[in-house]
Formats: C-alpha cells, structure tokens, sequence
C-alpha cells in the first residue's frame, strides 16, 4: 500500500491581529506568532550563517525537515536575491508529509508584503498533493526546489544529496516524537557534506544528543521570543577535495532528451555542446506531432514506477512552463484482460485521487467522444505535449 500523506488538520487564528496557522494534530504553532519573519531569519539563516556563506560559494544546498507555508524558503529566497549576480545555484530539499492549500499558506503570510512577489513565485510552483518527489525551479534554474512529499526520515534517507546548511524545523519534538528521532539524525549525517551547519528552534536535550551521535558539534544559543533556546552545530566530518565545478561538456542528441540535460546543466555555468545527426534540433522522433505524458504505474511498488511519477511530476510542470501543452488531461484504457487486472491492483495500492480516478466506463466515453467500453485511469494533470517546440524552448 501506497503511505499516503496527512490531513494538514490546521485552523487560522487571530492572535494580536496577525493570522496565526495552527496543527490540530500537534496542536503547536507553523511558526511564531509574535514574527514568523524575525524568527526564520534569526533561527535558520544567521543559525546556519547563509548570509555570509552564500556570498562565498557558486552552488550551495540548503535541505528542510518540514516545508509547512513555505516562510523558511521564502526568507532564504529574499537573502539570495539581494546578491544579485554574486547569488550562488541554490538547490532547496524540503519535506512535508502534510501539505498546505495555496489560499491557507497565502492567508497566513499576508503579514509580509516584502516577501508578496517571492509568495507568488512559490505558490505557482508547488506540486500536485500525491506522495513522491517533485522537482521545480525559479530565477531560470537557478533556483531548484525538490519537494519531498512524505515521512522525513523515509525521504530524506533514500534520496541523494549533500547538504551544506539543514534547516531542523517541524512541530516541537514533546508534540511530533516520531519525526525527531536517532534514524533522523543519522540521515542528516548520510547527507551532509563537509562541514555543513544545522540549525533548529529546539534545543530538546535528547534532540542535541542524538545530533552529536551522529557526528555534529553542537552549541545551544538564545531562542526567539518566548522561547529560551535554540541549536545550532557543525559537521565535524574531515573536508575533501572537490571536484571541479565548471566543465566542458558534450551532449549527443539533439532531442528532447538531449535539450533537457543541457537545460539542467545551464545554471551551473557548465561550458556545452549539444550534437545531432539532423540538420537541426528535435529532427528525429522528438519531431513529432504530439506527445503523451503520463506516470507508467506498476501492479507493485518498483524503482522504475517512482522514477516515472518523479518525471512525470517535473515533465507536466515543464510544459505548461513552456508554453506547449496540448491537452490538460490523460486517459489509460484497459484494452485487455491483462491491462484490466493490472489496473485493479494500481487501484488497490491506495494511490490518492489527486494521482489518479478510475471513471466510469461513460465518463470517459463522454469525456473522449467516443463509445469506448474499457475500463481506464484517469490522469487529471496529464495531457500532452509539443515534443519539437519543448525541445527548442529548453
């Protein structure tokens, strides 16, 4: 079975005239009602040092416990676009196992009209709300969101990155024991790199102890507010050499799938080449008229079915970033008694319906004007694609 996310529970109070989010089921505040604002920039970005360590570095990579209304993300966006062309690649990882409507995280930070233009920019890319790995970016790609929806110790630990700063935010550890736990700090350590910052509004004894088990020298500084500590710490892992950042690099195709690696490589000012056999981009299959884009889904859980949803995800979002989406919606029929029995048990694994309907057999007669009688699944933000037109935006 599918481990499907969580209600948020959440209820908007007035507290001194400020719209203050709350978990029903933590029953703690998403941030401090006295100044959210105030609190990430003291907590997460001087507890970390990004003002400084950005200035000095060409890719850096911040990763969150708990993305909630997105304040942490948006704070550390405002610090990286007041360095203008100094600015490094951001990659920002984030989990969320319960994540929020864009009209609740909109109304709860419309105390900060600094951050408005920055809080557009982030609710036009979060992802649909189904489990799994979610991939967007701003600023041309130099900004690169991975939106990990699910359990943070589970998602944190079969994903691969390195951190250089881990913003420790979520419920307090008394009111969401499951999240602070050894197995959390031990993947913090799998993914930092060397020398890389933590930074949390908890000092919880048993919090600091496990992060010095896992290897980080911990120091506990004055809290925010009402709140009378917090933490801060250092990786104590010994440095190695990095590899060199900015190289020359060949690609071979000139397709859609040569046109997305070099995009990807673009922001990190990576000397490229794309080659093709054509006399032009997209001159081979990538030439065709149209494209389906939908998740290939197994009868039981696999790599290649995550990475297909992972892709799918991203692929959806590209297109319509582009300009070259074709159709808003993708229906997979059961042509057969395989296929159909195939798709009973996707259906049984308890993917949510924001992945994915089974419509009835006249809903999708009606839907593709035509009396087709095999039963279907229902992609709502599938569709279809310019494959050539994509290939020559990217």
């Amino acid at each position: 079975m599918i481990s499907p996310l969580l209600d948020p529970d959440i209820t908007i109070e007035d507290r001194d005239g400020r719209p203050c989010l709350v978990s029903g089921r933590f029953g703690d505040l998403y941030f401090s009602a006295q100044d959210g604002l105030a609190e990430t920039a003291l907590v997460f970005l001087s507890g970390n040092d990004l003002p400084q360590r950005l200035q000095a570095a060409k890719t850096f990579t911040v990763a969150e416990t708990g993305f909630g209304t997105g304040l942490n993300f948006l704070a550390l966006l405002k610090e990286w676009q007041a360095l203008g062309s100094k600015a490094p690649v951001l990659h920002y990882i984030t989990t969320e196992i319960a994540p929020l409507d864009a009209d609740v995280i909109r109304a709860v930070l419309t105390p900060y009209p600094e951050l408005s233009d920055l809080i557009d920019a982030m609710i036009s890319i979060l992802p649909p709300r189904w489990p799994g790995r979610h991939r967007r970016h701003l600023f041309d790609g130099r900004v690169v969101i991975d939106f990990l929806y699910g359990d943070s110790v589970a998602m944190i630990s079969n994903a691969v990155f390195q951190a250089n700063a881990w913003f420790l935010d979520g419920f307090a550890p008394q009111r969401n024991p499951e999240m602070w736990q050894d197995r959390l700090f031990a993947a913090i350590a799998d993914h930092s790199a060397p020398d890389a910052s933590i930074a949390s509004f908890t000092a919880a004894g048993h919090v600091r102890r496990g992060l010095e088990a896992a290897g980080f020298d911990v120091t506990r500084q004055p809290g925010f507010g009402h709140k009378r500590h917090r933490i801060t710490g250092v990786f104590n892992r010994p440095s190695h050499p990095k590899s060199q950042s900015h190289q020359r690099i060949v690609i071979i195709g000139a397709g859609i799938a040569g046109a997305s690696v070099a995009a990807a490589l673009k922001p990190y000012g990576h000397d490229l080449m794309v080659l093709g056999q054509g006399q032009g981009a997209a001159d081979g299959a990538s030439g065709n008229i149209a494209a389906v884009q939908s998740p290939r889904l197994t009868a039981a859980d696999s790599f290649s079915e995550r990475l297909s949803i992972t892709g799918y995800s991203y692929a959806r979002w590209l297109a319509r970033l582009h300009g070259v989406d074709l159709a808003d919606t993708a229906i997979s029929m059961a042509w057969n008694d395989r296929e159909v029995t195939r798709q009973q048990k996707i259906w049984a694994r308890g993917w949510p319906d924001t992945l994915f309907t089974a419509p009835s057999e006249t809903d999708v007669a009606a839907e593709i004007g035509g009396g087709f009688s095999a039963p279907a699944l229902r992609f709502s933000e599938g569709g279809a694609v310019d494959p050539k037109a994509l290939t020559l935006s990217l």
